[in-house]
Order: structure tokens, then C-alpha cells, then sequence
């Protein structure tokens, strides 16, 4: 497989910012070792979003955790009425 960078910004420059979009619902089991993985990372300029989609367990507490732990990470929660198809 190859690969060919889309953007016109340049290339990848030191600076260059990489946003992590992690989209959950329920995933309190699952999105630690996912974040753990992400974060893991050895591109300093990491950004991570973790998107909650009306998680009924303890998804948004996981999350909010490993922002208390690294700067680097957001959690933004989303009520269940955003997500329904029309």
C-alpha cells in the first residue's frame, strides 16, 4: 500500500500538530488501552478527542482521567439526540 500526503501545507514540519478524533460510546473497557496506545506516541505535537456519544457507562470518566494526565487530550460529550439518523 502506498500512501501520498494530500496536504498542501508543506510536509511535515517539527511543529506540525496531529489531531486524534476517537469517537465512544460505552467503551469504558475498551478506551483506556486505546488512549494508552495513542498516547504512547513519540510525535511530540499530539492532540487527542475523545467524541462521547451518550455513553451509558463510565466511557466519559475514562476519558476525563486521561485528561487529567496528559494535556494533550479533550473530551467533548455529545447528547444522545446528536447522533440519531433522520
Amino acid at each position: 500500500m502506498t500512501v501520498q500526503r494530500t496536504s498542501t501545507s508543506g510536509g511535515s514540519g517539527p511543529g506540525e500538530l496531529v489531531t486524534v478524533i476517537i469517537p465512544a460510546r460505552d467503551e469504558e473497557v475498551r478506551l483506556a488501552a486505546c488512549l494508552d496506545s495513542v498516547r504512547n506516541q513519540t510525535w511530540p505535537h499530539l492532540q487527542v478527542i475523545v467524541v462521547d456519544g451518550a455513553s451509558q457507562d463510565g466511557t466519559v470518566g475514562v476519558a476525563l482521567a486521561a485528561q487529567r494526565d496528559d494535556p494533550r487530550g479533550l473530551c467533548r460529550t455529545s447528547p444522545a439526540e446528536s447522533f440519531r439518523c433522520r
